[in-house]
C-alpha cells in the first residue's frame, strides 16, 4: 500500500476510519460503513469482511522494518494500533502494555489513527469522492466513550488508576531504594546525599505500587530543590496500623519557599496516596524555618480473612488464585452449612457470596448471615450472574459484583469494604 502525495484529510473521514477500527469485528456495522463505497468494496461477497481486511492491511503496512529502533514513534504507533484494534485491548490494558499513562495513550491513539486514515485517504484517492455522511443524534450517542472523550481530566485519570492498579503488599524499603535510585541524577546534580533509616521488623504496606512510587518521586524532587546541597533523611517506621515515611532536611537558605509548581506537584502526590487510602502531610509555611519536613502515611499489611461461599468449585479455585499474593486470606466452601462452621472457627472480615445453591436459597442464606451475631455487621459482597443488584442491596448486601468479573474488579470491591484505611493527615 504505497503512499501517494499527501493531501489534507477530511476530519469526518478520520472519524469514519476510527469508527470502523472500533467495530473491526462487527460485520453488521462494517457493512454499513461509508468506507465500503469509498474503497469500492460493495461488489465483494461480504463487504464487511473486505473492509476489515483493508483496515488490518493498513495497520500491518505501518509496521516498521527491523532497522527502525524499537523505541521509535513508528513502533509505538504500530504496537498501539495492533493492541487496540486487532487484539481489541481496552485503553487501560493497552496503556499498561505500552507503559504509558492513560492520557498519553489517548493522545498517541488520536495521532496513530490519523496516520492510518491519511494513508488510506491518499492510497484510495478519497479526496474527490468523499462526501461527509451526516451523523444522526443516535449515532453520536452510541459512540464508545473511549472515542468521544479523548482527553480525560485529572479526576478521570485517577479513577482509571484506582480501577486498573489494585492495592498489593509492597516492601516499602525496597520501593524507597528504587525511588532514590531513580532520582539519583536530580539529587547528584544538587550534590544531595539521601540517607535512609528503616525500623527493624517493618511490615509490608498495602498500596498501589505505581501510585506510591510516583508520589515519592514527586516528594523527593521537590525536596531536592529546596534542600540543594543539604542531606535528605528518610525514616521508615511502623506506627499502629500504619507505615510512616518521614522525610526531613535543612533548607538550603533562609528564604527557601515552595513555588506554585511545588504546591501543585505535592497536591498531586497527596491524591495519588489517597488511591491507597494513605496521606501526605507537608509543612507549607517555610518562612522563618530552617528545615523542610514531610510525612507519608500508608496502611501496614494486615491479613484480611475473606470467606467465599459458592457452590461452583471452579469459581472457588479462581477466587483463591485472585487473592493469592495479596493481603486477603482466602477461606472457601461450596456448602452453605459448612460456611457457618468456618465463620465460627475464623470470623471473616469480608464475605463473598453467590446466591445460587442447589440445597438452599441464596437470598435466605444472606438473611441468615445478616442475623448471625458474628456476621451481622460484616461486609457481604454478592457475586452472581443474576442481574439483581438492587434486590441484593435491599436484602442486606453491602455490595454487588456481577459475574463474570476480573481480578481487578474483585480486589477493588474488597479494598473498598475491607475497612483498611490509613490514619493519615489531610
Amino acid at each position: 500500500m504505497e503512499d501517494t502525495q499527501t493531501r489534507p484529510v477530511d476530519a469526518t473521514f478520520v472519524h469514519a476510519v476510527r469508527d470502523a477500527l472500533t467495530y473491526l469485528y462487527d460485520w453488521v456495522k462494517l457493512r454499513r460503513s461509508h468506507l465500503v463505497g469509498v474503497f469500492d468494496l460493495g461488489h465483494r461477497d461480504d463487504p464487511g469482511v473486505a473492509l476489515r481486511e483493508v483496515l488490518i492491511a493498513a495497520i500491518e503496512y505501518a509496521k516498521p522494518g527491523p532497522e527502525v529502533p524499537t523505541k521509535a514513534r513508528a513502533w509505538r504507533y504500530y504496537n498501539l494500533l495492533y493492541a487496540r484494534y486487532i487484539e481489541q485491548f481496552t485503553q487501560g490494558e493497552t496503556a499498561i502494555e505500552l507503559g504509558l499513562s492513560i492520557r498519553h495513550l489517548r493522545r498517541e491513539e488520536v495521532l496513530a489513527v490519523e496516520a492510518i486514515a491519511t494513508r488510506l485517504w491518499n492510497y484510495y484517492e478519497v479526496e474527490n469522492k468523499w462526501l461527509a455522511p451526516p451523523r444522526t443524534p443516535a449515532e453520536k450517542a452510541s459512540e464508545p466513550p473511549e472515542i468521544s472523550a479523548q482527553v480525560p481530566n485529572r479526576i478521570e485519570e485517577l479513577a482509571w488508576m484506582q480501577h486498573s492498579f489494585p492495592s498489593e503488599p509492597v516492601d516499602v524499603q525496597h520501593l524507597v531504594q528504587e525511588v532514590v535510585s531513580a532520582t539519583s541524577s536530580a539529587t547528584s546534580a544538587s550534590h544531595i546525599r539521601v540517607e535512609c533509616h528503616v525500623e527493624t521488623g517493618l511490615p509490608r504496606a498495602i498500596v498501589q505500587r505505581t501510585a506510591l512510587r510516583q508520589a515519592l518521586l514527586t516528594l523527593l524532587t521537590v525536596a531536592a530543590r529546596l534542600l540543594q546541597r543539604n542531606p535528605i533523611t528518610i525514616r521508615i517506621s511502623c506506627s499502629g496500623p500504619n507505615v510512616c515515611l518521614d522525610l526531613v532536611g535543612e533548607l538550603a537558605h533562609e528564604g527557601a519557599s515552595l513555588t506554585e509548581q511545588d504546591s501543585e506537584q505535592l497536591g498531586m502526590a497527596r491524591e495519588l496516596l489517597r488511591l491507597s487510602r494513605g496521606g501526605l502531610e507537608v509543612d507549607y509555611a517555610l518562612a522563618g524555618q530552617e528545615s523542610f519536613s514531610a510525612r507519608v502515611v500508608i496502611l501496614a499489611e494486615r491479613r484480611v480473612c475473606v470467606l467465599v461461599v459458592d457452590d461452583n468449585w471452579d469459581t472457588l479455585q479462581l477466587l483463591e488464585r485472585y487473592l493469592s499474593g495479596t493481603s486477603y486470606q482466602f477461606v472457601g466452601t461450596t456448602n452453605s452449612d459448612q460456611a457457618f462452621h468456618l465463620l465460627q472457627e475464623t470470623p471473616p472480615d469480608l464475605i463473598v457470596l453467590d446466591v445460587m445453591f442447589p440445597e438452599v436459597d441464596g437470598w435466605e442464606l444472606l438473611g441468615r448471615l445478616r442475623q448471625h451475631p458474628l456476621t451481622q455487621n460484616t461486609p457481604i459482597i454478592i457475586c452472581t450472574i443474576l442481574p439483581h443488584e438492587q434486590l441484593a442491596l435491599d436484602l442486606g448486601a453491602t455490595a454487588f459484583v456481577r459475574k463474570p468479573f476480573t481480578r481487578e474488579q474483585l480486589l477493588t470491591a474488597l479494598d473498598q469494604y475491607s475497612g483498611q484505611t490509613a490514619i493519615a493527615p489531610d
